[in-house]
């Protein structure tokens, strides 16, 4: 069995696939033209990342804060008919009922792509980019999380 990492590129170099964790600045991360060649690109690299996983808590926080205005809206309803069934008062069956759940879906389709990527980018396996990723949510989590509980 061949334990290479390294593959070759359309250009003709070998790039390396990183299957563990690395400190090396010899990196692709998520796309071609984002190469890692140097330290100063290497502190870019992180705050960038940092600042999406921050920016995947405030989604987060968003989609809650978006959810509880809507459900205080309805809260001065009988929420149950006499059979257990949920009443939708009327004013919640039209357009703004509609539009809090496509607002909803919008914000679940934002987290989800930028949960994904954000897999990618710590599937380099590049210590600096996984410590600031995880410093970035941790940091977003303090600031929008405590309001969520």
């Amino acid at each position: 069995m061949n334990m290479n990492s390294s593959t070759m590129s359309p250009g003709g170099m070998t790039m390396k696939m990183w299957q563990w964790y690395h400190v090396e600045l010899n990196d692709v991360i998520l796309f071609e033209g984002w190469k890692v060649r140097d330290f100063g690109t290497m502190i870019w690299s992180c705050f960038v990342v940092g600042f999406v996983g921050f920016l995947l808590e405030f989604l987060k926080y968003s989609s809650w804060m978006t959810s509880e205005r809507m459900t205080s809206d309805m809260a001065d309803v009988n929420g149950r008919t006499k059979y257990g069934g949920i009443v939708v008062p009327s004013k919640y069956r039209n357009k703004q009922f509609w539009s809090s759940h496509i607002i909803q879906s919008f914000y679940h389709f934002w987290q989800t792509l930028l949960a994904f990527i954000l897999m990618n980018i710590y599937m380099t396996f590049n210590i600096y980019i996984c410590l600031s990723l995880c410093l970035g949510l941790s940091i977003g989590h303090f600031f929008f999380g405590s309001r969520i509980h």
